[in-house]
């Protein structure tokens, strides 16, 4: 097996995805166990997980695109409630983002939620 592309997907997606393989019989012990957690941890649906990407990837472009896609991908799927918990997100990545932006991915986040 070879990598061919690595892409950042959130939650919800693995979640569909491994829901196709689980219906058809075709998942393995460790996919079953992702796709035990995917449902338990996946707090908004597909669709919405979709344009709360975008809309925090517009706000990216606004802020010189200091946020990573992974970044992006891991604020949809934790959905920070407050200025701490989307640090405790961002740290991982090295990022730090004012007080300003952080209160404004926060008001975003809670459109979604």
């Amino acid at each position: 097996m070879e990598i061919i592309e690595e892409k950042p997907i959130p939650l919800v997606k693995v979640k569909k995805i491994l829901e196709d393989r689980y219906l058809q019989g075709k998942v393995n012990l460790f996919q079953r166990k992702a796709y035990e957690h995917s449902k338990k941890f996946s707090k908004i649906d597909e669709e919405s997980t979709d344009k709360l990407i975008e809309e925090l990837k517009e706000f990216n472009k606004k802020i010189n695109r200091k946020l990573r896609e992974e970044d992006i991908v891991k604020i949809a799927e934790i959905l920070p409630q407050n200025i701490d918990e989307l640090r405790a997100v961002l740290v991982q990545g090295g990022i730090n983002i004012k007080k300003e932006e952080a209160e404004e991915i926060i008001n975003i986040v809670r459109k979604y939620v």
